[in-house]
């Protein structure tokens, strides 16, 4: 390696631990406020992301979630038997799917919600709807990940109100940091600094370097094409695509249209990342697992590596695309 190597990868070990170690204080020293309320014999309210605060219910033995990411966590808290519904979108686990699916997005049902009696319904975003249940007297609490450090924050606040250890959440976040930490050190130097555009809808909407995406990313040792400072999610022009030149294409394919479509794109024929096969292309259940901001961010970071390993000739474990 040259010198200028080992110090540009010397420079990102030590940028990859200051991050797990920001997001590691983050999580102890919520940690620690818990513990010193627990201490006096306080109990704290549950804020959500509209700054909502909550006094955690006695019981929460009737759960409803109406996101994909919030139903991941309490199933990986252990408190999935609490649940008694779900949103179209929530498909993991598989036990999820035998539950009542009561709609998606700007449609949910809120009679059918409200008919199954919640102690508290999980959204991901606030709308008409909270307010619609509110009006109905059920409880609603609004979270929203967008970042690594959200979803441990997010994870901490399930727990404690639905009753939970809040040891159980922060095992749950120590194993998604550390084998996000052995993803990180796994991908060879060589395989760095990729310029990688990540779509993760084909109007297209990308990841910008301030969502969990683009903060998967840059531990990953990638460079992202969109710009520092952008919004987490961005809409950009195909033509973009041509200036930008991105080294490596990571592609939402929920239609499994595959690399045809792409290639019929104005002038995207001509992009040498295109023409070599640097494309992976997501969909079904990995897809889910690469955009979830949620107990899975490890295994779509492992996608992600997988994915860079695929195109540049390295043997990769498990699917990074097709």
């Amino acid at each position: 390696m040259t010198r200028r190597g080992m110090g540009s990868a010397r420079a990102g070990r030590q940028w990859l631990a200051g991050l797990l170690a920001l997001v590691g204080f983050a999580w102890m020293w919520a940690v620690m406020a818990a513990n010193a309320d627990a201490t006096a014999g306080q109990v704290r309210p549950v804020v959500d992301d509209r700054g909502q605060a909550m006094a955690p219910p006695a019981r929460v033995g009737r759960l409803v979630s109406l996101s994909p990411t919030l139903t991941e966590s309490v199933c990986v808290l252990g408190a999935c038997d609490r649940l008694v519904g779900v949103d179209r979108f929530s498909n993991w686990p598989e036990s999820v799917t035998k539950l009542p699916r009561l709609g998606s997005l700007g449609s949910f049902n809120v009679e059918a919600v409200a008919a199954l009696r919640p102690d508290l319904v999980l959204l991901a975003g606030d709308g008409p709807l909270v307010k619609q249940l509110e009006r109905l007297g059920v409880p609603v609490l609004v979270l929203s990940p967008q970042r690594h450090a959200d979803v441990a924050d997010t994870l901490a606040r399930l727990a404690r109100v639905l009753g939970l250890p809040p040891a159980r959440a922060r095992q749950v976040w120590d194993d998604i940091r550390r084998e996000l930490h052995d993803l990180a050190e796994s991908l060879p130097a060589r395989d760095r600094g990729l310029r990688t555009w990540v779509e993760i809808d084909p109007a297209p909407w990308l990841a910008g370097p301030d969502s969990f995406l683009g903060e998967t990313l840059a531990l990953l040792g990638l460079a992202n094409v969109v710009p520092a400072g952008s919004a987490p999610f961005v809409p950009m022009s195909r033509e973009w695509a041509l200036q930008a030149d991105p080294q490596l294409f990571v592609i939402s394919d929920p239609q499994r249209q595959g690399l045809a479509a792409l290639r019929a794109r104005p002038g995207w024929s001509r992009l040498p990342a295109l023409r070599e096969g640097r494309v992976c292309l997501f969909d079904g259940p990995d897809l889910d697992a690469l955009v979830r901001p949620g107990p899975r961010l490890a295994k779509g970071a492992r996608l992600l590596r997988d994915c860079v390993l695929r195109v540049q000739g390295a043997p990769a474990s498990g699917k990074a695309g097709h």
